[in-house]
Order: structure tokens, then sequence, then C-alpha cells
């Protein structure tokens, strides 16, 4: 795995191609809409496991004042 903060694939397919090494696959993580949404659901479902107590009662996120 190559980890960067500039796209390297064009950098990657050319030194594989001229040192003829064949190229099977190449993922760029996080540029999919299929990951974007497994984060954002993970996400979510962090967030709402949050929300509720062990017995599974949503907690609230609101204080009664008394007057």
């Amino acid at each position: 795995m190559i980890s960067s903060s500039k796209d390297l694939r064009s950098d990657i397919t050319r030194f594989l191609g001229t040192h003829e090494y064949k190229l099977l696959h190449m993922h760029q993580k996080g540029g999919d809409l299929d990951e974007i949404y497994r984060v954002y659901f993970e996400e979510a479902e962090k967030e709402g496991d949050e929300d509720h107590d062990k017995n599974g009662s949503r907690k609230h996120r609101f204080s009664h004042r008394g007057t």
C-alpha cells in the first residue's frame, strides 16, 4: 500500500509499464462513492449508539429546570 498527499497514479503506472510490470489493480481510497457512504453510515451508527443507554432506551439531550 502506498499513502501520499498527492495523486501518484500516473507516475506509478508509468514506472511499472517502463519496467515491464503488469498492473492488475489500483484503488484510490476515499474517492469511491461506496467508501464515502460506508464511512458516513459507520459514523451515524456510532452516534446512534451513543444516544442510547445500556437498556436500549434513548438518552435525552435536554435538562429540566424546576420552577
